[in-house]
């Protein structure tokens, strides 16, 4: 059984008391907002498209587009097939200029 004297268990908490209390407040006051502001903007974003989908039809269609684009996104299958296209142009793009 591993014994330490109470000198350098006073010392191993107050360090990570210390360390517990720096991470908290950074993530407080720089990882939370950031995050918020994300999920606003996207709100945002995601209203904009509605209301142009909504204007150049069908409301209830707009709707179920925005929604389930919404979902795509939370799924990060957005983001994944984005990437696939993004690849598979770039490898066509070096394939379809001559060297």
């Amino acid at each position: 059984m591993l014994t330490l004297p109470l000198s350098l268990i006073g010392v191993v908490i107050s360090l990570l008391l210390i360390g517990g209390t720096i991470t908290s407040t950074l993530l407080t006051l720089l990882v939370v907002p950031t995050f918020y502001d994300s999920i606003e903007i996207t709100r945002d974003r995601a209203i904009a498209k509605f209301h142009r989908r909504a204007g150049q039809g069908n409301a209830f269609v707009a709707f179920v587009l925005t929604l389930l684009e919404a979902l795509l996104a939370l799924l990060l299958l957005r983001w994944a097939y984005r990437l696939v296209k993004t690849v598979f142009s770039l490898l066509f793009q070096r394939c379809s200029h001559p060297l």
